[in-house]
């Protein structure tokens, strides 16, 4: 894993020193560029810096083996499908469930249809809201976090089911009952 890391590391350093160094051009020229120069560097390092989060980013979810990623995603899924069923059974709401191969579907009628899905090769849950829209969770700490502000999946449904329908939902939004019901 370092070995990519300290790879495109050192890409950007060369792609650094071959941008600074000069130029077999007049120094009018040279200074013309400049901005161009300027600017294509500092997108390469952009892009170079984009990979590299993306890569430690994912980089702790890959000790994560197949096996404990189906059981924790699975446990995630199972405790999402009982919460919302024992919920709509409670409150009467035409709420239709289905579970199969990994996939979670919660169909809201006319006010929409919420999609989970397991995404084994990332090792993520994906989850598709009629509200907020297509999002991903990765195993943090026994907890299911969004990939780009941090937030909770179990939190996320509590709180967009709950707008939906304007009734509250018993999820425990803990990292230990969500992961191991």
């Amino acid at each position: 894993m370092r070995c990519i890391a300290s790879a495109l590391l050192k890409r950007a350093d060369s792609v650094r020193a071959a941008l600074s160094s000069s130029i077999s051009c007049s120094a009018a020229l040279r200074r013309s560029h400049f901005c161009t120069l300027k600017f294509r560097r500092l997108n390469y390092e952009n892009i170079l810096h984009e990979r590299l989060r993306m890569f430690t980013q994912h980089r702790a979810f890959a000790t994560l083996s197949d096996c404990d990623f189906d059981l924790q995603s699975s446990a995630a899924l199972n405790y999402v499908s009982c919460c919302v069923d024992d919920w709509a059974d409670k409150h009467s709401f035409d709420v239709d469930l289905s579970f199969e191969s990994g996939v979670l579907t919660i169909d809201c009628g006319l006010k929409g249809v919420f999609v989970i899905n397991k995404q084994g090769p990332n090792k993520q849950l994906w989850l598709a809201s009629p509200l907020s829209g297509p999002l991903r969770y990765n195993l943090h700490a026994g907890c299911w976090t969004n990939t780009r502000d941090g937030h909770n999946l179990h939190a996320r449904l509590k709180t967009e089911l709950e707008s939906m329908f304007g009734v509250e939902i018993l999820f425990d939004t803990t990292p230990d009952q969500a992961t191991s019901s």
